[in-house]
């Protein structure tokens, strides 16, 4: 049973799983596919075979026949699946029960229900539930690991020495532990799209801090108060990838990067499901440093600069000259059901 953010339409999706001995499975792959799955779901995260519900003999544990979920995805695929806001590795098992809580790709969240259960369950679940444990999750493993752990005694001992306070630090790296899943889920968009369009920038993302540099300019004669101390910023690098080299493009700042990250969506959703014609277009602009740099994702979705033509004369490569000139009918038709 799915939850929404808009709770009118939460409990629009039921699947049923299939019965035992039978296997469910979840993926992108439809009747059409040629490993069709019995829940189909397409979205960012999601490849064409991500997961499997299979029962199991639990009776060594005293269960009897039990439910389990596998994440069946390959490593290159980069599938997405959490239980109860744990990610699940490549091939790993974890049992599931009434109750459990389930997200499928990055936008796909359920509730597994067992009729005649006996477990006691909360039944608020909202989709704010869902997302204060997938963030309370993140925060613990992210802030845990050996690379973060160096990065964030690095920064704590540089502002102590600057004379933030141990308030200020720690609400900076509050910060940095909240915006790592976005940051996580914005690399996912950049790579998806480089990967259906390779003539698009290959950009990788990474979370810093802007420290200030210069000494605040001592106020004027006879005012009043003096200026406060220049906070430090929490920033989204955006690097380009060429070959071996690094470049950095940008510094987003973290309380602007939700709306930017709305205009990577955006891009992903015209580059991967809309028309040739739109995924030419699409990777002409991501392939503009200036796109990532400045104006490119404030542009609202379906104004008339977001689809901008490729301008005449422009060189493009041979896979986007060759739809730059419109998309069929077809695609048209495919785009808009």
């Amino acid at each position: 049973l799915n939850v929404s953010d808009d709770p009118s339409l939460s409990g629009c999706l039921l699947y049923f799983l299939q019965p035992d001995p039978g296997i469910t499975s979840i993926g992108r792959g439809g009747p059409n596919s040629i490993a069709p799955n019995n829940v189909v779901l397409e979205g960012l995260g999601i490849p064409t075979r991500l997961a499997e519900i299979q029962y199991h003999d639990a009776a060594f544990e005293g269960m009897g026949r039990c439910l389990r979920i596998v994440k069946v995805s390959g490593v290159n695929e980069r599938g997405r699946l959490l239980v109860n806001g744990r990610p699940l590795e490549c091939g790993e098992a974890n049992p599931v029960g009434h109750g459990t809580r389930l997200v499928f790709g990055w936008a796909f969240c359920f509730r597994l229900i067992v009729p005649g259960s006996s477990e006691s369950v909360p039944e608020d679940v909202t989709f704010a539930y869902f997302s204060t444990e997938v963030l309370q999750y993140s925060m613990t493993t992210t802030m845990g690991s050996s690379d973060v752990i160096k990065a964030v005694s690095q920064w704590s001992s540089d502002l102590e020495r600057r004379g933030y306070g141990i308030e200020d630090r720690e609400s900076i790296m509050e910060v940095v532990g909240e915006i790592m899943v976005s940051v996580e889920e914005g690399n996912a968009l950049c790579e998806e799209v480089h990967r259906a369009w390779p003539e698009a920038a290959m950009v990788n993302l990474d979370v810093g801090l802007s420290i200030p540099f210069l000494a605040v300019p001592p106020p004027l004669p006879h005012a009043t108060p003096k200026p406060p101390k220049r906070p430090v910023e929490v920033v989204i690098q955006v690097w380009r990838l060429i070959g071996r080299e690094q470049r950095l493009l940008a510094a987003w700042p973290a309380w602007d990067f939700e709306r930017r990250l709305q205009g990577l969506r955006d891009a992903h959703r015209e580059v991967v499901r809309g028309t040739q014609e739109d995924g030419a277009r699409w990777a002409w602009r991501l392939a503009r440093e200036d796109w990532w740099i400045a104006a490119g994702l404030s542009e609202a979705p379906g104004n008339a600069s977001n689809a901008e033509a490729i301008p005449e004369g422009t060189a493009l490569p041979a896979a986007l000259a060759a739809v730059a000139t419109g998309g069929s009918e077809a695609d048209e038709a495919a785009r808009t059901a």
